[in-house]
């Protein structure tokens, strides 16, 4: 009886020590991989400063890209003709191409002057004009029905 009892003390001994060598081991495992895993987001920490850091430069980029791209924008909207300035650049273009020189064309332009608003009936005003009789024969002043005509 005694035998069998060691035996089992022996058996039982050996399965306490596989389970104390089994604790230590997963421990030291659970151990490995727990600083395994800190390291690996010790990493993704680093990797997501990163890419917040690209990401902050790419959207300044994209910023300045956009700003002078509505600069280039108001430049074209403002340099290019269009509608009725157009027409007239184009009809320039053409005479120019027909052979029109630029002077002549330059000239027209200068001489221009904006539309005036005028009335539909001639103005009629009455001033005396002294002259002597020898004149009026010679002249092309005309007198009639007390009206001055030239």
């Amino acid at each position: 009886m005694l035998r069998v009892s060691f035996k089992w003390l022996v058996a039982l001994c050996i399965v306490g020590a596989a389970g104390v060598y089994s604790y230590q081991m997963g421990k030291r495992l659970a151990s490995t991989e727990l600083n395994r895993q800190r390291e690996t987001i010790a990493a993704l920490n680093t990797q997501i400063t990163d890419l917040e850091t690209v990401n902050a430069a790419q959207r300044a980029q994209i910023e300045t890209a956009e700003a002078t791209g509505r600069n280039w924008q108001s430049l074209y909207e403002r340099d290019i003709a269009i509608g009725a300035t157009k027409s007239l650049f184009e009809l320039i273009q053409r005479k120019t191409s027909e052979g029109v020189e630029i002077g002549r064309l330059t000239a027209v332009v200068n001489a221009m002057q904006p539309r005036r608003a005028c009335r539909r009936e001639a103005e009629r005003r009455g001033f005396l004009v002294p002259v002597r009789q020898q004149d009026v024969r010679r002249s092309p002043l005309k007198f009639a029905a007390g009206k001055l005509t030239l």
